[in-house]
């Protein structure tokens, strides 16, 4: 059980770390804060709709 759990958190974080990349090599720091309002509410949808 643990481990599904320690798996969900990594691809969610790394999911997270990986729009903010994105988001400040487009944007810069104002593309970066975009880019983790819209990973942090596509992590909150995908947690709270899955299984």
């Amino acid at each position: 059980m643990l481990d599904n759990w320690f798996k969900t958190t990594v691809l969610m974080a790394g999911i997270v770390v990986l729009f903010a990349t994105v988001g400040m090599l487009l944007g810069g720091k104002s593309g970066m804060l975009i880019a983790l309002a819209f990973a942090g509410a596509m992590n909150i949808y995908a947690y709270w709709f899955s299984d």
